[in-house]
């Protein structure tokens, strides 16, 4: 019989062993619940505590600087487009300035070549002028030694034709 007792209290150990199992299974779930429930209620906390201190105050910021967004674009447009202008103003006078030193500068340009060819030109004939004076008294020198042979061709004629009246009227007078 000790065999039966043993085993029917080891059937009832069993059975307290169950129940303190079930009862710690109970206190565990019913822990866990309310942790989770803790732990929920931390989370739902710090999101208001985030929404009502951060994020309402961020939006309102937001919403004013989205105003002031919208409105400094304009007036820095409007200051730009003013800049850009006086730009435009100042590139334009600097163009009708750029033309008119253009202008000048060509006008000044084809007095000076003007100058230049007239200066050549005029060189050009002084030069003329001083290779025909050059060509006149080569000219005048090849003139005068032509005259010269001449002479001195028409000497020795003159001295033949009188020596030979000279001979003629010595052999007649003979």
């Amino acid at each position: 019989m000790p065999t039966i007792v043993s085993i029917s209290k080891s059937k009832h150990a069993f059975k307290d062993v169950q129940a303190n199992v079930d009862i710690i299974r109970f206190v565990v779930e019913m822990d866990w619940k309310q942790r989770q429930n803790d732990w929920q209620n931390t989370i739902t906390n710090g999101i208001k505590l985030l929404v009502k201190d951060i994020l309402i105050p961020l939006d309102r910021k937001t919403q004013s600087n989205v105003v002031n967004f919208e409105n400094a674009p304009k007036e820095e447009m409007h200051e730009d487009l003013k800049y850009v202008k006086s730009l435009e103003k100042e590139v334009d006078d600097f163009q009708s300035r750029l033309e008119l030193e253009k202008t000048d500068f060509l006008k000044e340009y084809d007095l000076l070549l003007q100058e230049f060819f007239n200066k050549d030109l005029l060189c050009d004939i002084l030069l003329l002028f001083h290779d025909i004076d050059e060509y006149s008294k080569m000219a005048c020198n090849y003139l005068d030694k032509i005259e010269e042979c001449e002479r001195q061709l028409s000497f020795p004629r003159v001295i033949n034709q009188n020596m030979t009246k000279f001979y003629t009227t010595k052999e007649t007078l003979h």
